[in-house]
């Protein structure tokens, strides 16, 4: 599971894009139900440690992350009627849901905003050092506290004559 929240700037002022449905998810019909903002996620990916020297580890990992939701972008179907939208979520709503530059006014109702047979993905990539100030040898690892009590022969929990659990 992960949760996310797709935002987008106007003026100088950062909005949250569910609350206004910039695909007409508030205005019945045939438009699509709003999103959650909690969907599920299956991470695929692969890494590696690379031993630098006794104490110093290179850490390399990459992860593709297969998501639930087409709505990371706040994208995935159609554009929708601009005057309903208005009416809803008035001028803001109208900026927010179309947000090219390259138009003259808003696109025709229908038009795809995204690929509605995909869902949204993303790709991780990172590195890493990892510090192991000093290696100890197996041997050097004591038993915990209490498990030296359970496992101490015959006063111990488990072996006692008649004491313990």
């Amino acid at each position: 599971m992960f949760w996310f929240n797709p935002t987008a700037e106007l003026n100088g002022t950062t909005y949250e894009l569910q609350p206004i449905g910039t695909e007409g998810q508030y205005l019945g019909g045939n438009y699509p139900s709003p999103y959650k903002l909690r969907q599920r996620v299956i991470p695929l990916g692969l890494g590696v440690n690379i031993n630098l020297n006794s104490n110093w580890k290179l850490k390399v990992e990459f992860a593709e992350h297969f998501t639930s939701t087409d709505y990371l972008d706040d994208a995935s179907s159609r554009y929708p009627d601009s005057s309903l939208l208005a009416a809803v979520g008035g001028p803001v709503a109208i900026a927010l849901s179309n947000r090219r530059i390259d138009t003259k006014g808003f696109f025709p109702v229908g038009r795809s905003r995204a690929n509605t047979k995909k869902n949204d993905n993303y790709v991780r990539f990172t590195v890493g050092l990892i510090y192991n100030p000093r290696r100890k040898k197996s041997s050097e690892f004591g038993r915990v506290g209490i498990f030296r009590k359970f496992f101490k022969g015959k006063g111990s929990w488990w072996g006692g004559k008649g004491k313990g659990l």
